[in-house]
């Protein structure tokens, strides 16, 4: 992935970033992102997007009730990502550290797949556009959390989309497609998102 092809947004239309819980639960995520130049700072780039990515996804389970957990607290909270996906290595971190909030199991997916039973959906942008749209079209189940990083995703029906604002890995939220999928999101995340409807 080329940093010059990173979405970038303009700083008005993201809500301030919040304070207090939330920011110390998401510290991970306020790593600044350099844009330079060469092969080396580019890779060094797109693992630091990843690594923040992660710790968003992992933290979603403090600030979001799913409709299957909200009385079940031993229960493990389901991430599905899509191939090709260069942020499951940060989810394993992740999820082996004391940091996540839950038991949680990860899933890798292939496009072709039907959709599973999963909690969370995360779909990089290297899976094709067109793919993308095709499968949030068929998902038959309320309950999931649709989470991707492409221009268009919260459009095509998805929930949650990182975008990247003044190199910075920030959140668009499309809080009427949570209502329809059963979810119930912390007014604390949204205060540190735009939101789409």
């Amino acid at each position: 992935m080329d940093p010059a092809n990173l979405r970038h947004d303009t700083p008005q239309t993201v809500v301030q970033w919040g304070t207090g819980l939330l920011r110390h639960h998401m510290c991970a995520a306020v790593f600044l992102l350099f844009v330079v130049s060469g092969p080396a700072y580019s890779q060094e780039l797109i693992n630091r997007e990843y690594l923040i990515k992660a710790a968003f996804l992992i933290n979603f389970a403090r600030y979001i009730e799913w409709p299957d957990l909200a009385n079940e607290s031993d229960a493990p909270l389901i991430i599905g990502v899509y191939q090709p996906d260069p942020i499951s290595p940060y989810l394993r971190q992740a999820i082996q550290s004391d940091a996540a909030p839950r038991t949680i199991q990860l899933r890798i997916l292939n496009p072709d797949d039907p959709a599973p039973r999963c909690h969370i959906l995360y779909f990089p942008r290297g899976v094709p556009a067109e793919v993308q749209r095709n499968i949030l079209q068929t998902i038959p189940v309320k309950g999931v959390l649709l989470v991707g990083e492409t221009e268009g995703f919260l459009e095509w029906g998805g929930t949650i989309n990182f975008v990247i604002v003044e190199n910075k890995v920030r959140l668009e939220i499309n809080a009427s497609q949570a209502q329809v999928q059963g979810l119930k999101i912390s007014s604390k995340l949204i205060q540190i998102a735009r939101l789409v409807r």
